[in-house]
């Protein structure tokens, strides 16, 4: 089996049991010191702005607004097999890498009960892939949210989530920018998710080429978003009219 650490949307039964049919075998609620969550993985422009990430944090310095929060997760414990799959279903490693993490059970007593779990991060030097002035979407916030509530993380971690700001189209000429994003770029998007299903080994990774295709039509869209989009029909990524 492996401890696989998440903190997105896979929380939430919803997409990780749901849509992704994982069973996880054990559910453990953990915190991650050596974590904080972020949300600068880009998606789609007026859609899915961003996804969740994690950079890594000095444990140290003890200074929160200059380390981040530290992240809260859960641990599930899955099959070999599921792991490979919700690998392969999380961009096959276009974006997220592999990467081990200590974590720490809710209510153990001085980190006598540490897990080392994997999970999924894109690293912060992967300037292709990573954006910091995005808003993630109220659909996306919102299963972090209900996912943090299903698996009874703390009442402050889960009243942080709900104190973040999600992307909402205001204005007429977003709502322009959302239709034609979609038309032009979405059979690319869907593409790319074809090709990592079909193509992924059984450890579910992708071959280069389709990484490669993945990356860049992600760097193409975002591209294109900075120097046209935003401009003909305003932002794709922060709610227009709030701070």
């Amino acid at each position: 089996t492996v401890n696989y650490l998440a903190y997105g949307s896979n929380l939430a039964s919803a997409t990780l049991t749901s849509s992704r049919k994982i069973h996880p075998l054990r559910i453990t609620p953990v915190r991650v010191p050596g974590l904080t969550l972020t949300f600068n993985l880009p998606g789609i422009p007026y859609l899915e702005p961003c996804f969740a990430n994690v950079r890594l944090r000095s444990t140290q310095s003890g200074e929160e607004e200059e380390e981040g929060r530290e992240l809260v997760g859960v641990v599930y414990e899955i099959t070999r097999s599921d792991y490979d799959r919700l690998f392969a279903s999380e961009g096959a490693g276009a974006a997220y890498q592999e990467y081990s993490v200590s974590c720490i059970p809710l209510g153990a007593a001085g980190g006598c009960e540490e897990v080392i779990a994997r999970t999924l991060l894109c690293p912060e030097h992967t300037e292709a892939l990573t954006r910091w002035t995005g808003q993630p979407s109220l659909r996306y916030l919102d299963l972090l949210r209900s996912g943090a509530r299903e698996r009874a993380l703390p009442g402050e971690y889960v009243e942080y989530l709900d104190g973040l700001q999600g992307y909402r189209v205001t204005t007429l000429r977003q709502r322009v920018g959302r239709g034609f994003v979609l038309a032009v770029w979405a059979p690319a998007f869907l593409l790319t998710l074809v090709l990592n299903r079909v193509f992924a080994g059984e450890d579910g990774r992708a071959p280069g080429w389709a990484v490669g295709y993945g990356r860049w039509v992600t760097k193409t869209v975002w591209g294109s978003y900075d120097r046209c989009y935003k401009v003909v029909f305003g932002s794709g990524e922060c709610t227009e009219g709030e701070e």
